[in-house]
């Protein structure tokens, strides 16, 4: 069995541990993004809440003045809805993409470790002293459980 098997295996093993690793950091890293515009926008929407309720306690009785502002603050509000809409379709764009490659990635790390394994077990069988004994061993098992298995049924012939 020789090291550059074992190396390409681990290597192949590894490959496929990063891949995944990176898939999840990324994802996290996505999640954590829109989480954190979610709450700026959160907070900034309240801010704009208090500011128009003050303003309009402060001026009851101007009403194209408070008409206005409350026009401004739900075309604000709106305009955050859809930014924060957008951010997240282009989050499941990003999430669609890097989902795509991670599986183009695994798919041809995982047929890596299976020519490997294979590889690597085809050489542990010729390198390993024990692999020839315990064929033969196999073979002779297998060879005396047919005779007695013929014995027995050409014995139980014999009695019929």
């Amino acid at each position: 069995m020789s090291n550059e098997q074992v190396t390409r295996y681990y290597e192949a093993l590894r490959a496929n541990y990063d891949a995944l690793s990176k898939a999840m950091k990324d994802a996290t890293d996505r999640g954590a993004s829109l989480s954190a515009k979610l709450i700026e926008e959160i907070e900034r929407g309240q801010r704009e809440a208090l500011s128009l309720g003050e303003q309009l306690a402060n001026s009851p009785g101007n009403a194209a003045e408070n008409y206005t502002a409350v026009i401004e603050a739900t075309l604000a509000a709106q305009d955050r809805a859809l930014q924060l809409a957008k951010d997240a379709y282009g989050q499941a764009e990003v999430a669609g993409a890097s989902t795509s490659e991670l599986f183009e990635q695994l798919f041809e790390s995982s047929r890596t470790v299976g020519e490997a394994t294979l590889e690597l077990s085809r050489s542990w069988m010729s390198d390993n002293a024990w692999s020839d004994a315990w064929r033969q061993g196999f073979e002779a098992m297998t060879s005396a459980a047919n005779a007695a298995t013929a014995g027995a049924k050409s014995s139980e012939k014999a009695s019929v």
